[in-house]
C-alpha cells in the first residue's frame, strides 16, 4: 500500500499541473494550490509508512480518509456545479470539472486498492499467515547443493 499511496499523491499533482497548464491565463491558483497539498500530503504518508514501518497502519489509514473525503467531495461538488453550469463553460471551468472527475476517480481505486489490502491483512492474521518481517538474507537456501 505505501506505494500506490505515494502513486496517488503523484497523480493528484500531476492532474493539478495538468489542468493548471491547459486551463492558460484563466486558470485560478486555488484548485492547483490545493491539488499539490493533497498530493504531496499523500506522498509524505506513503513515504512515512515506508521509513516508519510501525507506523505503516496509522499512516496508510490517514491516507485512505484523505482518499475518501476527496471522494465525497469530488462527487457532491461536481454534480452541483455541473448542473448549475450545464452550458456555456469556460475552459477554466471545464478544466476545474476535470480535474474534481479525475481526482474522484485516482481517490476511488486507491481507496478500493486499500481496502482490498486491508481485508487481505486482516485475513492473513486471522489465519495465521501473516509474512514475518523480512530480512536480507533467507533462513535456508532455495536450491540446495548436493
Amino acid at each position: 500500500m505505501p506505494i500506490y499511496t505515494i502513486l496517488f499523491g503523484v497523480a493528484l499533482m500531476g492532474v493539478g499541473v495538468g489542468t493548471y497548464v491547459a486551463s492558460g491565463e484563466e486558470a485560478g491558483m486555488q484548485g492547483f494550490v490545493l491539488q499539490m497539498i493533497l498530493g504531496l500530503l499523500a506522498v509524505a504518508l506513503g513515504v512515512g509508512s515506508i521509513i516508519k514501518k510501525e507506523m505503516r497502519k496509522h499512516l496508510i489509514h490517514g491516507a485512505v480518509i484523505l482518499a475518501t473525503l476527496l471522494v465525497l467531495m469530488g462527487v457532491v461538488i461536481p454534480v452541483i456545479e455541473f448542473v448549475s453550469h450545464l452550458t456555456g463553460l469556460e475552459r477554466a471551468k471545464q478544466m476545474d470539472m476535470l480535474r474534481a472527475l479525475l481526482t474522484v476517480v485516482f481517490s476511488g481505486a486507491y481507496v478500493y486498492l486499500a481496502v482490498k489490502s486491508f481485508r487481505a491483512a486482516r485475513r492473513s492474521r486471522k489465519d495465521g499467515t501473516a509474512d514475518p518481517p523480512s530480512s536480507s538474507k533467507p533462513d535456508s537456501d532455495p536450491a540446495p547443493v548436493q
